[in-house]
């Protein structure tokens, strides 16, 4: 019996996941943001400044600039107050 697990299937599988694993092209935007020092950056709108920090892990964070990334989702507005058991429920009388 033959093996489906051919060198170049595994290769060619690969290739195949490795490209749909979050490769991506940057922006003309993150490009420009990438590098800016921080007067340049907070001048411009698309891009923000993030200070030097510490992660969980214990690695140091260089401050840098970055993409602010798309439009923020507005807050989900409030749902409107159930009403109590059999209010609204008349239908309207037709004449």
């Amino acid at each position: 019996m033959s093996s489906n697990f051919t060198p170049q299937r595994v290769l060619s599988c690969m290739l195949f996941f490795w490209g749909i694993s979050g490769f991506a092209v940057a922006s003309d935007d993150e490009i420009q943001c990438r590098g800016s020092e921080q007067a340049q950056c907070e001048a411009l709108d698309h891009c923000t400044w993030v200070n030097a920090y510490e992660r969980r892990d214990g690695v140091q964070v260089s401050a840098h600039c970055r993409n602010r990334g798309g439009q923020r989702r507005q807050a989900p507005s409030p749902a409107p107050e159930a009403a109590a058991p059999g209010l609204g429920d008349e239908q309207p009388a037709s004449e």
